[in-house]
């Protein structure tokens, strides 16, 4: 059972229910890309406090990996008691941007991030005062603002005071910004000189044939509970993933995951052209069911 990981093995003895739940729950893979991004917002976050403080924006095709990429770097950068005094520090809060880049709500949401007590009903001016005095309280690093494509909604002058209120909080705390979107979200900053002047961008690559594939692969076959190895990563079937998906990081990890139930539930415990296409498994399913 090397093919397996330790957690993995564990899970062999299961009902197949049990297993296919467990072929489905959420993981994160240290791919290269994600851990030089981990490593750019880390500096982003410690660099010295001042004027125009450099930004990030990271941005490409809708499910690869932007979310759970920010979602792993704010995990990292939990809240913490204030050795210095009361109350505790929180060196990162993430957001979503809201439909239409209305500032309460947006405000509302920042607020609530940090379990602010607030007036919901209080002018957005109010709100934006209250949340920079707790911000800096509480030593704010870093504001993360996903999702922000969906200002677009909105009119063009509420997107240019969206990105006005931003640059304002940036000025205000001496902390860095970071937005995440899709392609519409590089368009919304770069539409501003002020704010693309800040902002550096980094673009999520789809994913290509390659060694970094064959890596994930790999890592990923060792997370599924099959009784066979599948040698996920070789040139073949790496191939077969890659063409049989969007290439985002998401189709890959569900073209994967829908081929090891298969695996599963026919008996062929393991990942063959077969499963990855959703064919019948045939011979492979006999030879499965005789080696378990």
């Amino acid at each position: 059972m090397a093919h397996l990981g330790e957690l993995a093995r564990a899970q062999l003895d299961l009902s197949e229910a049990d297993r296919i739940r467990s072929i489905h729950r959420r993981l994160w893979f240290d791919y290269s890309f994600a851990l030089r991004t981990l490593k750019k917002l880390a500096a982003s976050r410690d660099y010295p406090r001042g004027p125009r403080m450099p930004s990030l924006l990271l941005f490409g095709e809708s499910g690869n990996g932007k979310s759970t990429l920010l979602e792993r770097f704010v995990s990292q950068n939990a809240m913490y008691e204030n050795p210095e005094g009361e109350g505790v520090i929180v060196p990162v809060i993430s957001v979503q941007a809201p439909p239409g880049g209305e500032e309460g709500a947006f405000l509302t949401e920042c607020l609530n991030r940090i379990a602010a007590d607030f007036n919901e009903k209080a002018r957005p001016a109010i709100q934006r005062s209250q949340f920079v005095g707790l911000a800096k309280a509480i030593g704010l690093k870093m504001l993360i603002v996903d999702e922000l494509h969906q200002i677009a909604d909105g009119t063009a002058r509420r997107q240019q005071h969206f990105l006005n209120v931003l640059r304002y909080l940036s000025n205000e705390l001496d902390i860095a910004i970071v937005c995440a979107g899709n392609d519409e979200a590089l368009s919304i900053i770069t539409s501003d000189r002020q704010m693309e002047s800040r902002f550096e961008t980094i673009e999520l690559p789809l994913w290509e044939e390659g060694d970094e594939l064959s890596a994930l692969l790999d890592t990923l076959e060792l997370c599924l509970p099959l009784r066979r190895a599948s040698d996920l990563g070789s040139e073949e079937l790496a191939s077969l993933i890659l063409s049989s998906s969007d290439r985002t990081l998401d189709s890959i990890l569900k073209t994967v995951r829908a081929a090891a139930e298969r695996a599963i539930l026919t008996g062929a415990e393991c990942i063959n052209r077969k499963m990855i296409l959703g064919h019948d498994a045939g011979p492979d399913a006999d030879a499965g069911r005789r080696a378990g």
